[in-house]
């Protein structure tokens, strides 16, 4: 194990840093709120949701209570509507090993600027996931803009509050430290590269995923920073190496989106495939199957198949776990 400072010589070095969480886009954001951006950052929110029921069996106080069981979401995107129907699902079941809480003390809110949720969507989509949210009890507020965060309240921009103990943010990334450091050209917060990933003006140094400004040649626009892209950018980066190697011409990144998913709560999902629009059980069933493939090994895949079967039939699980979490996180 290298311990301290250390050079490294290297052929070729490929930088997948990928980016942090930005916590200075509201007041009181980076003391008070829960951000969304790694492993470590959802199981520590899970482990701070258990926390919060395990105390408000213990409390009174009604006006506590509400408060210690309002989860509050900042962002109506990808991660946000995700987390809000996991969370309002999650709470159902778990109510069943903390008899003295009440459910009607246990609330989900989504806070989305905009006037519509998931705007990388057709509207259509859009207004499923609402409805979907909606009906499990979610509130969404829309046209709502956060601009403090308290202990346990946010203040909005038209002056009124919401009592929330807990504020989960999952809007605003920044350049990784990294990439800040090398003193390299960035764009829009990303490692400038060319389209064949190659960074200009540092030979054998190549940048992908969420760290790198990489040009899409299907449609020159930039490539988002989606799991999507970041996948097929690694087996073409694989191939301009081994092409660079042998003296051929690297060829530049070309991907055509097939589309995007998100799994909003048990059994529930919205996904947009070649075009078709898929809402409820089926476009989960087929978020699943996604990701399963995505997995290495067949060991692993029937693992995690084993897993989500169980899981699709009995309460979640309320074991604290314990993982590493992004330097910026609150100490909370």
């Amino acid at each position: 194990t290298l311990k301290g400072p250390h050079t490294i010589r290297y052929d070729q070095l490929i930088l997948a840093v990928g980016s942090r969480a930005k916590l200075d886009l509201i007041p009181g954001m980076a003391e008070y709120a829960l951000p969304l951006k790694s492993v470590g950052d959802a199981v520590h929110i899970r482990n701070m949701v258990l926390r919060r029921i395990a105390r408000m069996e213990l409390e009174t106080d009604p006006n506590l209570l509400n408060s210690l069981g309002h989860f509050c979401i900042i962002g109506g995107g990808f991660s946000g509507v995700e987390v809000a129907g996991e969370l309002i699902d999650c709470l159902r079941q778990i109510c069943h090993y903390y008899p003295r809480v009440n459910p009607d003390h246990l609330s989900v809110s989504i806070l989305q600027g905009p006037d519509r949720l998931l705007l990388e969507l057709p509207e259509a989509l859009g207004l499923a996931t609402a409805q979907s949210l909606s009906k499990r009890g979610v509130q969404i507020l829309l046209n709502m803009r956060a601009i403090e965060i308290n202990g346990d309240c946010v203040t909005l921009a038209d002056g009124s509050t919401l009592h929330a103990a807990t504020v989960i943010s999952t809007i605003g990334t920044m350049t990784n430290r990294l990439i800040e450091s090398i003193g390299l050209p960035i764009k829009r917060g990303r490692l400038a590269t060319e389209m064949d990933f190659s960074v200009k003006g540092a030979e054998g140094l190549w940048a992908l995923g969420d760290c790198a400004h990489v040009v899409n040649s299907h449609d020159n626009d930039v490539c988002p920073p989606t799991a999507q892209f970041a996948v097929r950018q690694a087996a073409h980066l694989a191939k301009n190496i081994l092409a660079q190697s042998k003296g051929k011409p690297t060829r530049p990144f070309t991907y055509r989106s097939q589309g995007a998913m998100a799994a909003i709560g048990h059994k529930k999902g919205i996904a947009l495939v070649w075009g078709i629009h898929l809402n409820g059980l089926g476009a989960w069933l087929l978020w699943r199957a996604y990701y399963l493939l995505q997995m290495p090994t067949m060991g692993r895949k029937v693992r995690i198949f084993v897993e989500w079967t169980w899981g699709m039939f009995f309460r979640a699980d309320i074991t604290h776990l314990r993982f590493n979490r992004s330097n910026e996180s609150s100490p909370r």
